[in-house]
C-alpha cells in the first residue's frame, strides 16, 4: 500500500485487491473505495476479509446492484460514487469511524495522489 495524503486524520492509501487481502489481519477498520472495474476480482477474492478489516465500500460507477446483491446479509455501508474525487469525499464523511481508506480506482497511483491533494486545500 502507498500513501497517497492525509485529510483531517485520515490516511488514503493505493493499493491493489491482491495486496489489500494479503494485509488485511494488519489494517484497522477502513473503508474501501474501488473502481467497478476492479469490483468483479474483489468480489470473487475479497469477499473474505468484508467485516473482518472492512466495513465501508465505495464503488465508482453506475451499477452496485451486484455488489448490493453480493453483500445484502452483511454488516456494511455500501455506497455509489460517479468518480474518484467524489468517492474520497464520501469517505471523508466516515472519518469518526475509519482512519484508513484504501483506494483501488481505475486512475494511477499519480492522478489519485493529485485528486487527493485537491480536496485537501
Amino acid at each position: 500500500m502507498k500513501l497517497l495524503g492525509n485529510i483531517s486524520g485520515q490516511q488514503f492509501y493505493y493499493c491493489s485487491i491482491d495486496d489489500l487481502i494479503d494485509r488485511c489481519s494488519q489494517v484497522e477498520k477502513c473503508a474501501i473505495i474501488i473502481d467497478e472495474d476492479h469490483l468483479e476480482k474483489f468480489l470473487t477474492n475479497g469477499i473474505s476479509i468484508i467485516g473482518v478489516c472492512v466495513d465501508q465500500i465505495i464503488i465508482i460507477g453506475g451499477d452496485v446492484n451486484t455488489a448490493f446483491l453480493r453483500f445484502k446479509d452483511e454488516n456494511l455501508l455500501l455506497l455509489a460514487a460517479n468518480n474518484f474525487e467524489e468517492a474520497a469525499r464520501f469517505a471523508m464523511l466516515g472519518s469518526g469511524f475509519f482512519h484508513d481508506v484504501i483506494c483501488i480506482p481505475k486512475e494511477d497511483e499519480n492522478t489519485a495522489r493529485e485528486i487527493i491533494n485537491s480536496i485537501k486545500i
